[in-house]
Order: structure tokens, then C-alpha cells, then sequence
């Protein structure tokens, strides 16, 4: 029997509260790397894809705490790693003038009554979360 099949992949790797975006990202760029290989399909499943995926430790495993605030440690600072890679991608594609500014869908937001669509400032759209300027030398424009 071929074809997709929809199902629930229950991997708990999020222990913070604020790491959203790229941890979307990396589920994204996971998917994609995995729909993109027939070979990894037909024979390991996307949910042991993903919990076997360099650089993350799986939470919901883990009863002891040490263990599990520690794997939660380590998948935070591998996403501070993405967004450092992410900062860097988007300032690219800032410099290059390459960032999507306008989309087909703003202008029924506009007709609806919402605010016109404006150039974003990639360094304004980080959260400057805590820790966050060991990274700045990282992505420096200069």
C-alpha cells in the first residue's frame, strides 16, 4: 500500500519557551531532507527520523530530572546554534535585497483595514533574548 499517511508524531525536544521560530525551522528543513530521500522513506519511519536526528536529545523519555533538565539544555543551546544560522540568513538576504516584503494576500489585509506592509529590520525582528550577544560577532555586518 502506497501514499502518505497523516499521523501524530509526539517528540518532545522544546524545553524553553521562547525558541519557536527555529525549532519550526528545523522541523521544516527535517521534513523536507526527509520527503527528498525514497531511499530514508522506505525504510525508517519520519516520527524515528526525527528522534534520531543529529544534535537533539529527546525529552519525553527521561524520568530523572538531572537527566532530562540537562538534554533540555543541550536542545536549547543547539537552538541558539539555528538562530545564530538563521540571523545570518536573513541579514544575507537583507543585504541582497531578497527578503519577501510584499505578498499577494496583504493587499485583501490592506482592503480589510489593516496596516500597509513595511521593510522589516532583521536585528529588530530578534527576540534579544538572554545570552543571545555571545552570538552577535557570529553575524556582524561590518
Amino acid at each position: 500500500d502506497t501514499g502518505w499517511q497523516l499521523v501524530s508524531v509526539t517528540l518532545n525536544l522544546q524545553s524553553d519557551g521562547y525558541q519557536c521560530g527555529p525549532w519550526a525551522h528545523w522541523f521544516r528543513r527535517r521534513l523536507f531532507a526527509y520527503c527528498a530521500d525514497d531511499e530514508l522513506m522506505s525504510k525508517q519511519s519520519f516520527a524515528e527520523y526525527l528522534s534520531t536526528s543529529p544534535g537533539i536529545s529527546p525529552l519525553g523519555a527521561l524520568r530523572n530530572r538531572r537527566e532530562r533538565e540537562a538534554a533540555g539544555a543541550a536542545n536549547t543551546a543547539f537552538m541558539h546554534e539555528e538562530r545564530v544560522r538563521l540571523r545570518w540568513l536573513l541579514r544575507a538576504a537583507a543585504r541582497e535585497d531578497a527578503l519577501p516584503y510584499e505578498h499577494p494576500l496583504q493587499d485583501a489585509f490592506r482592503r480589510a483595514g489593516a496596516a500597509a506592509a513595511a521593510r522589516a529590520d532583521a536585528v529588530v525582528l530578534d527576540e534579544g533574548l538572554e545570552g543571545d550577544e555571545k552570538y552577535f560577532d557570529l553575524c556582524d555586518d561590518s
